[in-house]
Protein backbone atom coordinates (compact mmCIF):
# COMPACT_ATOMS: atom_id res chain seq x y z
CA UNK A 1 0.00 0.00 0.00
CA UNK A 2 1.60 3.38 -1.06
CA UNK A 3 1.27 6.17 1.95
CA UNK A 4 1.50 9.43 0.64
CA UNK A 5 1.10 11.20 4.33
CA UNK A 6 -0.25 10.16 8.08
CA UNK A 7 -2.92 11.83 9.26
CA UNK A 8 -4.47 12.29 12.71
CA UNK A 9 -6.99 9.05 13.37
CA UNK A 10 -10.92 9.28 13.93
CA UNK A 11 -12.60 10.06 16.91
CA UNK A 12 -15.02 6.72 17.06
CA UNK A 13 -12.85 3.39 15.96
CA UNK A 14 -13.01 -0.25 17.17
CA UNK A 15 -10.84 -1.10 20.25
CA UNK A 16 -8.70 -3.47 18.63
CA UNK A 17 -7.46 -1.29 15.57
CA UNK A 18 -4.42 1.20 16.28
CA UNK A 19 -2.74 1.49 13.02
CA UNK A 20 -2.44 5.45 11.22
CA UNK A 21 -4.83 6.23 8.67
CA UNK A 22 -3.26 7.77 5.64
CA UNK A 23 -4.37 10.39 2.74
CA UNK A 24 -4.61 8.89 -0.65
CA UNK A 25 -5.66 9.89 -4.01
CA UNK A 26 -8.44 8.38 -5.75
CA UNK A 27 -6.14 6.60 -8.87
CA UNK A 28 -4.24 4.96 -5.75
CA UNK A 29 -7.31 3.19 -4.37
CA UNK A 30 -9.41 2.48 -7.78
CA UNK A 31 -8.63 1.69 -11.35
CA UNK A 32 -11.39 2.92 -13.67
CA UNK A 33 -12.87 -0.12 -15.23
CA UNK A 34 -13.67 -0.05 -19.24
CA UNK A 35 -14.94 -3.32 -19.05
CA UNK A 36 -17.91 -3.81 -21.87
CA UNK A 37 -21.07 -4.81 -20.96
CA UNK A 38 -22.90 -8.21 -23.07
CA UNK A 39 -26.61 -8.86 -23.58
CA UNK A 40 -27.96 -10.80 -20.69
CA UNK A 41 -26.80 -8.73 -17.96
CA UNK A 42 -29.66 -6.42 -16.45
CA UNK A 43 -29.20 -2.78 -16.64
CA UNK A 44 -28.93 -0.55 -13.84
CA UNK A 45 -28.82 3.21 -12.91
CA UNK A 46 -27.33 5.40 -10.22
CA UNK A 47 -30.23 7.64 -8.09
CA UNK A 48 -29.25 10.22 -5.57
CA UNK A 49 -31.09 8.55 -2.82
CA UNK A 50 -30.89 4.88 -3.06
CA UNK A 51 -27.18 4.56 -4.80
CA UNK A 52 -27.51 1.73 -7.51
CA UNK A 53 -30.73 -0.05 -8.61
CA UNK A 54 -32.10 -1.83 -11.45
CA UNK A 55 -33.37 0.66 -14.12
CA UNK A 56 -36.82 -0.75 -15.00
CA UNK A 57 -37.34 -0.64 -11.20
CA UNK A 58 -37.48 3.28 -11.48
CA UNK A 59 -40.80 5.14 -12.39
CA UNK A 60 -39.41 7.28 -14.48
CA UNK A 61 -39.05 5.61 -18.32
CA UNK A 62 -35.92 4.72 -19.42
CA UNK A 63 -34.46 3.99 -22.74
CA UNK A 64 -31.82 1.62 -23.01
CA UNK A 65 -30.37 4.27 -25.29
CA UNK A 66 -27.11 2.07 -25.66
CA UNK A 67 -25.92 -1.28 -27.32
CA UNK A 68 -24.96 -4.23 -25.02
CA UNK A 69 -21.09 -3.44 -26.06
CA UNK A 70 -21.34 0.26 -25.43
CA UNK A 71 -22.55 0.01 -22.12
CA UNK A 72 -19.93 -0.71 -18.85
CA UNK A 73 -20.11 -4.16 -17.21
CA UNK A 74 -19.86 -3.61 -13.22
CA UNK A 75 -18.94 -6.54 -10.84
CA UNK A 76 -20.42 -6.91 -7.45
CA UNK A 77 -18.35 -4.73 -4.97
CA UNK A 78 -17.76 -2.09 -8.02
CA UNK A 79 -18.49 1.30 -7.27
CA UNK A 80 -20.38 3.46 -10.00
CA UNK A 81 -21.07 6.96 -10.04
CA UNK A 82 -22.84 9.24 -12.51
CA UNK A 83 -20.47 11.81 -13.97
CA UNK A 84 -23.06 14.30 -14.11
CA UNK A 85 -24.30 13.97 -10.95
CA UNK A 86 -21.36 12.77 -8.86
CA UNK A 87 -21.03 16.48 -7.18
CA UNK A 88 -24.22 15.65 -5.39
CA UNK A 89 -23.23 12.26 -4.38
CA UNK A 90 -25.06 10.30 -7.11
CA UNK A 91 -22.62 7.11 -6.69
CA UNK A 92 -23.60 2.99 -5.60
CA UNK A 93 -21.99 -0.32 -4.98
CA UNK A 94 -22.61 -2.77 -7.22
CA UNK A 95 -24.09 -6.15 -5.59
CA UNK A 96 -25.10 -8.06 -8.84
CA UNK A 97 -23.24 -8.02 -12.13
CA UNK A 98 -24.56 -5.63 -14.58
CA UNK A 99 -24.21 -3.31 -17.04
CA UNK A 100 -24.47 0.46 -16.47
CA UNK A 101 -24.69 4.19 -19.00
CA UNK A 102 -21.34 4.79 -20.89
CA UNK A 103 -21.95 8.08 -19.33
CA UNK A 104 -21.26 6.36 -15.36
CA UNK A 105 -17.62 5.36 -13.98
CA UNK A 106 -17.48 2.64 -12.79
CA UNK A 107 -14.84 2.03 -9.97
CA UNK A 108 -12.81 -1.10 -9.13
CA UNK A 109 -10.94 -1.27 -5.91
CA UNK A 110 -7.51 -1.96 -5.89
CA UNK A 111 -5.28 -4.10 -3.58
CA UNK A 112 -6.30 -3.43 0.12
CA UNK A 113 -9.13 -1.60 -0.78
CA UNK A 114 -12.62 -2.34 0.64
CA UNK A 115 -15.13 -0.38 -2.01
CA UNK A 116 -17.95 -0.50 0.99
CA UNK A 117 -16.02 1.64 3.07
CA UNK A 118 -15.75 4.09 0.77
CA UNK A 119 -19.70 3.73 -0.44
CA UNK A 120 -20.42 4.94 3.06
CA UNK A 121 -17.46 7.67 3.05
CA UNK A 122 -18.71 8.98 0.19
CA UNK A 123 -22.09 9.80 1.50
CA UNK A 124 -20.51 12.41 4.16
CA UNK A 125 -20.63 16.47 3.63
CA UNK A 126 -16.72 16.93 3.11
CA UNK A 127 -15.82 14.40 0.06
CA UNK A 128 -19.09 15.60 -1.69
CA UNK A 129 -17.77 19.16 -1.70
CA UNK A 130 -14.39 17.56 -2.70
CA UNK A 131 -16.12 15.71 -5.78
CA UNK A 132 -18.30 19.37 -6.43
CA UNK A 133 -14.60 20.98 -6.24
CA UNK A 134 -13.03 18.72 -8.70
CA UNK A 135 -16.40 18.35 -11.56
CA UNK A 136 -15.80 20.94 -14.47
CA UNK A 137 -18.82 22.77 -16.42
CA UNK A 138 -19.34 26.26 -16.52
CA UNK A 139 -23.29 25.52 -15.28
CA UNK A 140 -24.20 23.35 -12.46
CA UNK A 141 -26.23 21.70 -14.74
CA UNK A 142 -23.27 20.96 -16.89
CA UNK A 143 -20.62 19.48 -14.10
CA UNK A 144 -18.87 16.29 -14.61
CA UNK A 145 -16.12 14.36 -12.66
CA UNK A 146 -13.99 12.63 -14.88
CA UNK A 147 -11.82 9.85 -13.92
CA UNK A 148 -8.73 11.79 -14.21
CA UNK A 149 -9.98 14.58 -11.67
CA UNK A 150 -11.60 11.86 -9.05
CA UNK A 151 -8.32 10.08 -9.10
CA UNK A 152 -6.55 13.80 -8.15
CA UNK A 153 -9.13 14.05 -5.03
CA UNK A 154 -7.81 13.33 -1.25
CA UNK A 155 -9.21 10.37 0.87
CA UNK A 156 -8.26 9.44 4.66
CA UNK A 157 -8.23 5.25 4.78
CA UNK A 158 -6.89 3.32 7.52
CA UNK A 159 -4.21 1.57 6.28
CA UNK A 160 -5.39 -2.05 7.27
CA UNK A 161 -8.06 -3.43 4.72
CA UNK A 162 -9.46 -5.21 8.06
CA UNK A 163 -10.67 -1.82 10.03
CA UNK A 164 -12.30 -0.59 6.39
CA UNK A 165 -14.26 -3.74 6.17
CA UNK A 166 -15.30 -3.55 9.96
CA UNK A 167 -16.15 0.21 9.68
CA UNK A 168 -18.36 -0.96 6.55
CA UNK A 169 -20.14 -4.13 8.31
CA UNK A 170 -21.17 -2.22 10.78
CA UNK A 171 -22.55 1.18 9.23
CA UNK A 172 -24.57 -2.16 6.77
CA UNK A 173 -25.42 -3.14 9.86
CA UNK A 174 -26.90 0.31 10.79
CA UNK A 175 -28.49 0.59 6.85
CA UNK A 176 -30.06 -2.56 7.24
CA UNK A 177 -31.89 -1.84 10.36
CA UNK A 178 -33.03 1.71 8.28
CA UNK A 179 -34.51 -0.63 5.36
CA UNK A 180 -36.78 -3.00 7.69
CA UNK A 181 -38.26 0.25 9.58
CA UNK A 182 -38.82 1.88 5.83
CA UNK A 183 -40.52 -1.00 5.19
CA UNK A 184 -42.69 -1.42 7.53
CA UNK A 185 -43.24 2.01 7.15
CA UNK A 186 -44.51 1.47 3.57
CA UNK A 187 -46.17 -1.36 4.73
CA UNK A 188 -48.33 0.30 6.81
CA UNK A 189 -49.13 3.27 4.64
CA UNK A 190 -50.30 0.90 2.02
CA UNK A 191 -52.38 -1.34 4.38
CA UNK A 192 -53.63 2.31 5.56
CA UNK A 193 -54.43 2.56 1.44
CA UNK A 194 -56.30 0.09 1.73
CA UNK A 195 -58.23 0.38 4.65
CA UNK A 196 -59.41 3.51 3.45
CA UNK A 197 -61.00 2.15 0.59
CA UNK A 198 -62.54 -0.19 2.25
CA UNK A 199 -64.41 2.00 4.33
CA UNK A 200 -65.07 4.69 1.56
CA UNK A 201 -66.51 2.38 0.00
CA UNK A 202 -68.29 0.56 2.30
CA UNK A 203 -66.78 -3.05 2.24
CA UNK A 204 -66.38 -2.49 5.92
CA UNK A 205 -68.19 -1.10 7.72
CA UNK A 206 -67.70 -0.09 11.85
CA UNK A 207 -70.48 -1.25 14.38
CA UNK A 208 -72.07 0.68 17.41
CA UNK A 209 -70.64 0.08 20.68
CA UNK A 210 -73.58 -2.43 21.06
CA UNK A 211 -72.83 -4.10 17.76
CA UNK A 212 -75.73 -3.01 15.77
CA UNK A 213 -75.02 -1.35 12.57
CA UNK A 214 -75.05 2.59 11.84
CA UNK A 215 -77.60 4.23 9.62
CA UNK A 216 -77.22 3.93 5.66
CA UNK A 217 -74.55 6.25 3.91
CA UNK A 218 -76.35 8.96 2.18
CA UNK A 219 -74.76 11.58 -0.89
CA UNK A 220 -73.32 14.87 0.93
CA UNK A 221 -71.67 18.12 -0.26
CA UNK A 222 -68.50 18.24 1.42
CA UNK A 223 -68.19 21.97 1.91
CA UNK A 224 -70.83 21.18 4.84
CA UNK A 225 -68.27 20.05 6.46
CA UNK A 226 -66.35 23.20 6.87
CA UNK A 227 -65.87 27.13 6.17
CA UNK A 228 -62.79 27.39 3.53
CA UNK A 229 -60.20 30.31 3.80
CA UNK A 230 -57.97 31.73 1.09
CA UNK A 231 -54.27 32.25 1.35
CA UNK A 232 -52.61 35.38 1.58
CA UNK A 233 -50.94 36.88 -1.34
CA UNK A 234 -47.73 38.58 -0.94
CA UNK A 235 -44.72 40.12 -3.14
CA UNK A 236 -41.15 39.58 -2.28
CA UNK A 237 -40.77 42.90 -0.75
CA UNK A 238 -42.79 41.78 2.14
CA UNK A 239 -40.42 38.82 3.42
CA UNK A 240 -38.17 39.18 6.19
CA UNK A 241 -35.94 36.82 8.18
CA UNK A 242 -38.50 36.83 10.78
CA UNK A 243 -42.34 37.81 11.25
CA UNK A 244 -45.41 36.29 10.38
CA UNK A 245 -44.95 32.61 9.26
CA UNK A 246 -46.22 31.88 6.16
CA UNK A 247 -47.38 28.11 5.15
CA UNK A 248 -46.45 26.33 1.75
CA UNK A 249 -47.04 23.44 0.19
CA UNK A 250 -43.40 22.44 1.09
CA UNK A 251 -44.12 22.85 4.50
CA UNK A 252 -46.56 19.89 3.80
CA UNK A 253 -45.09 16.47 4.09
CA UNK A 254 -46.07 13.27 4.66
CA UNK A 255 -49.58 14.30 6.34
CA UNK A 256 -47.45 16.50 8.69
CA UNK A 257 -46.69 20.18 8.41
CA UNK A 258 -42.80 20.29 9.15
CA UNK A 259 -41.02 23.54 9.37
CA UNK A 260 -37.88 23.25 7.83
CA UNK A 261 -38.08 25.70 4.87
CA UNK A 262 -40.26 28.14 6.18
CA UNK A 263 -40.70 32.36 4.96
CA UNK A 264 -42.19 35.03 7.03
CA UNK A 265 -43.87 38.25 5.98
CA UNK A 266 -43.92 41.88 7.36
CA UNK A 267 -47.78 41.70 7.31
CA UNK A 268 -50.68 42.12 9.58
CA UNK A 269 -53.57 39.51 8.20
CA UNK A 270 -57.32 39.07 9.49
CA UNK A 271 -57.30 36.78 12.97
CA UNK A 272 -59.34 34.53 10.84
CA UNK A 273 -56.79 33.58 8.24
CA UNK A 274 -54.28 32.72 11.09
CA UNK A 275 -53.74 28.98 11.84
CA UNK A 276 -55.71 27.29 14.86
CA UNK A 277 -55.09 23.59 15.89
CA UNK A 278 -56.93 21.14 13.82
CA UNK A 279 -57.25 23.27 11.04
CA UNK A 280 -56.56 21.10 7.53
CA UNK A 281 -53.89 22.91 5.36
CA UNK A 282 -54.30 21.64 2.24
CA UNK A 283 -52.42 22.13 -1.32
CA UNK A 284 -54.90 23.95 -4.11
CA UNK A 285 -52.63 25.31 -6.39
CA UNK A 286 -49.25 24.42 -7.63
CA UNK A 287 -47.08 23.78 -10.58
CA UNK A 288 -46.52 20.06 -9.63
CA UNK A 289 -50.14 18.30 -10.68
CA UNK A 290 -49.54 15.90 -7.82
CA UNK A 291 -49.09 18.01 -4.81
CA UNK A 292 -52.50 19.44 -6.00
CA UNK A 293 -55.04 18.00 -2.67
CA UNK A 294 -52.05 17.02 -0.33
CA UNK A 295 -53.11 17.75 3.32
CA UNK A 296 -52.03 18.07 6.81
CA UNK A 297 -53.84 18.70 10.32
CA UNK A 298 -51.85 21.85 12.16
CA UNK A 299 -51.37 20.56 15.83
CA UNK A 300 -51.92 21.69 19.09
CA UNK A 301 -49.23 24.79 19.97
CA UNK A 302 -48.33 25.93 16.45
CA UNK A 303 -46.79 28.66 15.96
CA UNK A 304 -48.33 31.92 15.05
CA UNK A 305 -48.89 31.42 11.40
CA UNK A 306 -50.96 31.98 8.35
CA UNK A 307 -51.19 30.65 4.76
CA UNK A 308 -50.13 31.09 1.10
CA UNK A 309 -51.95 32.02 -1.61
CA UNK A 310 -51.79 28.46 -3.17
CA UNK A 311 -53.05 26.74 -0.12
CA UNK A 312 -56.66 27.16 1.62
CA UNK A 313 -57.68 26.18 4.87
CA UNK A 314 -60.31 24.20 5.57
CA UNK A 315 -62.17 25.13 9.54
CA UNK A 316 -64.79 22.87 10.82
CA UNK A 317 -65.83 20.68 13.63
CA UNK A 318 -65.51 17.24 12.10
CA UNK A 319 -62.01 17.75 10.73
CA UNK A 320 -60.81 14.59 12.11
CA UNK A 321 -63.04 13.00 9.90
CA UNK A 322 -62.62 15.23 7.00
CA UNK A 323 -59.01 14.84 6.77
CA UNK A 324 -59.26 11.52 6.50
CA UNK A 325 -61.41 11.90 3.56
CA UNK A 326 -58.82 14.23 1.85
CA UNK A 327 -56.52 10.95 1.65
CA UNK A 328 -58.82 8.80 -0.17
CA UNK A 329 -58.71 7.48 -3.33
CA UNK A 330 -62.70 9.60 -4.44
CA UNK A 331 -61.24 12.57 -3.23
CA UNK A 332 -58.25 12.66 -5.65
CA UNK A 333 -60.42 11.10 -8.83
CA UNK A 334 -62.31 14.74 -7.86
CA UNK A 335 -59.18 16.65 -7.85
CA UNK A 336 -58.22 15.53 -11.07
CA UNK A 337 -61.23 15.89 -12.65
CA UNK A 338 -61.70 19.21 -11.37
CA UNK A 339 -57.92 20.66 -12.53
CA UNK A 340 -57.96 23.80 -14.29
CA UNK A 341 -56.66 23.67 -18.26
CA UNK A 342 -53.94 25.83 -18.18
CA UNK A 343 -53.16 25.92 -14.51
CA UNK A 344 -52.77 22.71 -11.44
CA UNK A 345 -55.03 24.52 -9.17
CA UNK A 346 -58.78 23.81 -7.82
CA UNK A 347 -60.56 26.65 -6.64
CA UNK A 348 -62.88 26.40 -3.59
CA UNK A 349 -66.33 26.50 -4.87
CA UNK A 350 -65.50 23.35 -6.61
CA UNK A 351 -64.19 22.55 -4.15
CA UNK A 352 -67.30 22.72 -1.55
CA UNK A 353 -69.48 21.13 -4.38
CA UNK A 354 -68.10 17.72 -4.41
CA UNK A 355 -70.29 15.36 -3.33
CA UNK A 356 -69.43 11.83 -1.75
CA UNK A 357 -71.41 8.96 0.28
CA UNK A 358 -69.86 9.58 3.88
CA UNK A 359 -71.99 8.22 6.69
CA UNK A 360 -74.55 10.38 8.18
CA UNK A 361 -74.11 9.27 11.77
CA UNK A 362 -71.93 11.52 13.61
CA UNK A 363 -70.42 8.48 15.77
CA UNK A 364 -69.50 6.36 12.92
CA UNK A 365 -67.72 9.45 11.60
CA UNK A 366 -65.66 9.77 14.94
CA UNK A 367 -65.29 5.88 14.85
CA UNK A 368 -63.52 5.96 11.17
CA UNK A 369 -61.56 8.90 11.93
CA UNK A 370 -60.18 7.68 15.46
CA UNK A 371 -59.57 4.25 13.79
CA UNK A 372 -57.93 5.54 10.62
CA UNK A 373 -55.58 8.29 12.90
CA UNK A 374 -54.80 5.11 15.09
CA UNK A 375 -52.90 4.02 12.22
CA UNK A 376 -51.13 7.37 11.48
CA UNK A 377 -49.68 7.31 14.54
CA UNK A 378 -48.11 3.90 14.13
CA UNK A 379 -46.72 5.49 10.86
CA UNK A 380 -45.85 8.44 12.88
CA UNK A 381 -43.78 6.06 15.23
CA UNK A 382 -42.07 4.60 12.94
CA UNK A 383 -41.16 7.62 11.18
CA UNK A 384 -39.47 8.78 13.97
CA UNK A 385 -37.44 5.92 14.72
CA UNK A 386 -35.87 6.12 10.93
CA UNK A 387 -35.17 9.71 11.79
CA UNK A 388 -33.70 9.09 14.88
CA UNK A 389 -31.46 6.45 13.00
CA UNK A 390 -30.93 9.18 10.38
CA UNK A 391 -29.45 11.02 12.92
CA UNK A 392 -27.63 8.20 14.50
CA UNK A 393 -25.86 7.21 11.32
CA UNK A 394 -24.97 10.48 10.30
CA UNK A 395 -23.06 11.04 13.74
CA UNK A 396 -21.29 7.69 13.04
CA UNK A 397 -20.11 9.04 9.48
CA UNK A 398 -18.62 12.33 11.02
CA UNK A 399 -17.06 10.28 13.81
CA UNK A 400 -15.93 6.92 11.99
CA UNK A 401 -14.17 8.94 9.23
CA UNK A 402 -11.39 11.59 9.03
Amino acid sequence: MVVTSIIEKPELRFHEFSCDWAERKGHELFDNSRVKGEDGLPIYSVTLNNGLVPRNSLERRMANDAASNDNLRAQPGDLVYNMMRMWQGAVGLADTECMVSPAYVVLSGKQGIDTRFFDFNLQRARPIYDLWAYSHGLTSDRLRLYFKDFGQIKFSVPTEKEEQQKIAVFLSAVDDKLNQLRRKRKLLESWKRGLIQKIFSQELRLTQDDGKAFPDWDVQLLGNYFSLIGGLTYNPDNVKPDGLLVLRSSNVQEMKITLEDNVYVDLEVNPDSLSRKGDILLCVRNGSKRLIGKSALVPENFPKATHGAFMSLLRGDNNDFIFQVLQSEMFYREIHKNLGATINSINGRELKNFKFFLPTAPLEQQKIAAFLSSVDKKIEAITHKITQTESFKKGLLQKMFV
